[in-house]
């Protein structure tokens, strides 16, 4: 693995400022060692009591408790030379999660580890939260992936935690450069928090318009509503069968393609992504014109996947909007031409309610390959709802506008996520320093 971090990575301690040093975590450490798993498996296990830090609690930089374990007093007892202390740095030693780092907060003082997760307790000239971020660096994480020991089982020992090398500027300057991270780092997960409070919303409000209609969520009392085949939706809907409203059904091509960017774009299943075409990992194929006519999308053309190893994937559709150009589409796709009074954008949000997934993968058929597929005579008799076309486009613009706004965040989080990772190599190798006032200030905050 070391093989394939770049060679300026490992090279990072040995152009560090004059004024630091490098050290390993054996010499700044007080204790290095992990805890014990309770034996008995799940029945160990309650509802509540002393919390149980396990592997799939630590996270890089930070701790997710939502399905933390609890362990009796008793137990607790039995385990408490590896009780926990706030500032303790938590490394996960074993499995795919290896490396995963974060530091104990006050409500945890008395918190237990298992045998997963290696503890860290520092003596008191290092800052725990600088060295749980220089640990989940790039070149702390090579030195923890070509550390491990075995030949089929991933982990580290406490010998080869100890020898980990680290960067170690002085006292205020470490905890300046962790204020700084750590300021990105909040920001980065209250747009996790406000993302997905918005994709609450859109379920909540595609489930409100598919059943009501476009009125606010007070003016629902003053719908009348009906039950029909697809469920409960406003008296004045149709229902209808996709036959009734496309014009064809249509397989695409299975001719071989290829990288390279000759001929025309084919998307195929790995292209439809999220209820929307993905231009990234695109393939071509070399057709001749007169043929690829006849598989050329129109702007509005939805495609369905129609196979899928999982069968939840199965009926998963995009609406093609001209991106990428002239563009056609693979086998292992139906494209439905639609027709009015159905608008192709409001066909695809109902796809994704509950009652529009239950009408396609719902439907779809396993196989001797262990993959589960839907055909044409399927599709052509799903059931859709068929509001008034002002219904539909003002459902489409609400959930678009919320769509619209979530991608928005999205692209924040990746910006930030970004500046995190820029930040953190070059404040963890000196190539950027904090300011004097920075360092004061964290020295202050002490």
């Amino acid at each position: 693995m070391l093989d394939q971090v770049p060679i300026e990575v490992l090279r990072t301690l040995d152009q560090l400022p004059t004024e630091w040093k490098v050290t390993t975590i054996g010499e700044i450490a007080l204790q290095v060692g992990s805890g014990i798993t309770p034996r008995g498996g799940s029945a160990t296990y309650l509802a509540e009591g002393v919390p149980l830090i396990r592997s799939q609690n630590v996270l890089m930089n930070r701790l997710q408790l939502d399905d933390v374990a609890y362990v009796s007093a008793g137990m607790h007892q039995t385990m408490s030379r590896t009780a926990l202390a706030p500032g303790d740095v938590l490394l996960n030693i074993t499995g795919a999660s290896i490396g995963r780092v974060a530091v104990v907060p006050s409500h945890l003082a008395t918190a237990n580890i298992n045998q997963h997760v290696c503890r860290i307790r520092l003596k008191n000239r290092c800052d725990p939260a600088f060295v749980s971020y220089y640990l989940s660096s790039q070149a702390a994480q090579a030195s923890i992936v070509g550390s491990q020991y075995g030949a089929t089982r991933q982990g580290l020992n406490y010998g080869q935690v100890r020898q980990l090398e680290l960067p170690l500027p002085p006292l205020p300057e470490q905890r300046a450069i962790a204020h700084v991270l750590r300021m990105v780092q909040r920001a980065k997960e209250a747009t996790e928090k406000v993302m997905a409070a918005a994709a609450q919303l859109k379920q909540s409000m595609t489930q409100h318009l598919f059943r009501y209609g476009p009125v606010s969520f007070q003016g629902a009392a003053l719908i009348e509503c009906k039950e029909s085949q697809v469920g409960t939706i406003p008296a004045s809907w149709d229902v209808a069968p996709l036959d009734v409203v496309t014009e064809f059904l249509q397989y695409g091509t299975s001719e071989r393609c290829s990288t390279e960017p000759h001929g025309f774009p084919v998307l195929r299943i790995p292209n439809i992504i999220g209820e929307s075409v993905r231009t990234s990992d695109l393939k071509y194929v070399e057709m001749e014109p007169s043929h690829a006519q006849n598989l050329a999308l129109a702007d509005g053309d939805i495609m369905f996947v129609r196979t899928n190893g999982r069968r939840e994937y199965v009926g998963r559709c995009a609406v093609y909007h001209g991106d990428p150009p002239n563009a056609l589409f693979a086998s292992y796709l139906i494209r439905a031409r639609l027709k009015d009074p159905v608008l192709p954008d409001f066909l695809l949000l109902y796809a994704g309610t509950s009652a529009g997934r239950s009408f396609l993968s719902g439907r779809a058929s396993g196989s001797a390959d262990g993959k589960f597929n839907i055909n044409t005579q399927i599709l052509r008799a799903v059931m859709i709802p068929v509001p008034e076309l002002t219904d539909q486009t003002a459902i489409v613009g609400i959930l678009d506008a919320i769509s619209r706004y979530v991608s928005a965040l999205e692209k924040r989080k990746l910006t930030l996520e970004s500046i995190f990772d820029s930040l953190l190599h070059n404040l963890m190798t000196g190539k950027a320093r904090v300011g004097e006032s920075q360092v004061a200030d964290a020295a202050g905050r002490a």
